[in-house]
């Protein structure tokens, strides 16, 4: 039985010790009140792209893409990201909000050789979190880009995240509280099984 609870015990630290997430995107909440961090193509003056302070998802501002259909070259905000050695995957996440929530409307994003396209009526009149488990060569080259068409109104983007899931061998505090705790819990049990045992043998009759 003893032996059951070191495999256990083994298994939780395993666990611990299995990723660690380091974020890579800089301002990926546009809290700075401008696009710090970013690229806005085909040029800063060109792209329908700006800092929108109405429809943030948190914070206080967020992204807008207003390309009507059809827009070559489209406008694009993008972020090149350095690839994480040793990572075993990335986690991509953000939230986007169509505001007019019709079916025409496109939004694009890329990260590497990943590709994913959304249209309005997923995301109408209020904020999704969308969320990807990438692999490594799904990373590629780390270009994180944003497009968006709107012929009524705007896209919205906020909350962007890229983050590496990485092998440590140091376990997170929460896993040492969860060791610690079974440790303790097994020292009980073995005080407790000690104790009964010996209380079983002074009420035990003695026989001639």
């Amino acid at each position: 039985m003893f032996r059951k609870y070191m495999i256990a015990i083994c298994f939780l630290v395993a666990i611990g010790c299995g990723s660690a997430r380091a974020d890579l995107v800089t301002n990926g909440g546009f809290e700075t009140g401008d696009f710090t961090g970013w690229t806005l193509g085909p040029s800063p003056s060109a792209a329908n792209i700006f800092l929108d302070v109405s429809f943030p998802n948190t914070g206080c501002c967020d992204a807008a893409f207003s390309d009507p259909s059809g827009t070559t070259p489209a406008s694009t905000l993008s972020q090149s990201l350095s690839a994480v050695s040793g990572a075993l995957s990335y986690n991509l996440s953000f939230a986007i909000l169509d505001e007019s929530g019709l079916s025409g409307d496109i939004f694009t994003v890329n990260l590497g050789n990943f590709s994913e396209q959304f249209t309005g009526d997923q995301a109408p009149g209020s904020y999704t979190l969308e969320f990807f488990n990438l692999s490594p060569s799904d990373f590629g080259t780390g270009l994180l880009s944003f497009q968006g068409t709107n012929d009524n109104s705007a896209w919205n983007l906020d909350d962007v995240s890229v983050n590496a899931v990485v092998v440590t061998s140091v376990p997170e505090p929460s896993t040492l509280v969860l060791l610690l705790t079974a440790l303790a819990a097994i020292g009980i049990l073995k005080f407790h099984r000690r104790r009964s045992s010996v209380v079983s043998n002074h009420l035990r009759p003695v026989t001639a």
